[in-house]
Parts: C-alpha cells; structure tokens; sequence
C-alpha cells in the first residue's frame, strides 16, 4: 500500500521477491551471450570470464589500450539492453584484483595468487542474533 491504497505490479519482478535474483542472473546472462559471449571475434582475447550477478572477473590477454577499445565496443553492444560494465581493473603481474570476497593476481612466474578482500566501505557491523528483527533479515546477512 501507499497512503491508503492498494496497487497491484502489472509487469516485472518485485524487488526483494524469492525469484528476483535468480532471474537477473539468467536475464544478465542471456543479453550478455547475444551480445559478447557468443561472438568469437569478441571473445578471443577473453581467456577466461566468471559472474556472479552483477559482478564479473575476467582474464583479457592483449594490451591495455586494446582491452579499452574492447570494453568499448561490448559496452556499446550491451547499451541496447540497458547494461553497461562500468568498472574494471588493469593490474600488472603481482597486482591484486577485487573480485567479491577475495582479490587475486598472478605473480611473476604465472602462479595465481589470493587473499581476503575488504571492501573499503565495510562497516565491521553484525546483526546479533537474539536481536529483535524480523527472521528473514537473518538470511540476508
């Protein structure tokens, strides 16, 4: 409800729904395979890609001012569907790289490297569990 009246969602997904997740990840993905994944003249210098939702580490083999004309030309393929990568990283051998929980490099002799990662923003704060919230906070957390 909002001020007293009733509405029903007529299209999409509720925020915050048991399915909403789920079906961004699959959406994401089948825009991200029309428009990258399944195009080998794009993917040839992509050794390696992994997703998680909104997050994406790759390995791109090739110089940084190719892998910039790269980012450009998928960016401009995924505008079409509302999607852009807006964020990456370019590290030399030994350079750490933040990929959700960890970051990762490979060191001078190709050995991958990782460690916990932090974001900066991390407040350190925890949610007791004898507090008073509701259950399904918990699973979020």
């Amino acid at each position: 409800t909002f001020e007293n009246q009733w509405y029903r969602q007529k299209k999409g997904v509720p925020t915050g729904g048991s399915l909403c997740v789920q079906l961004a990840n699959i959406a994401v993905y089948s825009r991200m395979r029309l428009a990258v994944y399944g195009d080998p003249s794009l993917m040839g210098s992509v050794k390696s890609v992994r997703r998680y939702i909104d997050d994406g580490a790759g390995f791109y083999q090739g110089s940084s001012e190719s892998f910039y004309g790269w980012l450009a030309t998928v960016n401009q393929r995924l505008a079409t569907y509302g999607l852009t990568i807006d964020e990456s990283v370019i590290k030399p051998p030994g350079g750490f790289v933040p990929f959700l929980d960890i970051q990762f490099c490979f060191d001078e002799l190709g050995n991958l490297q990782t460690d916990l990662y932090t974001k900066p923003t991390d407040s350190r704060s925890y949610l007791h569990f004898t507090s008073a919230h509701p259950n399904h906070i918990y699973s979020g957390i």
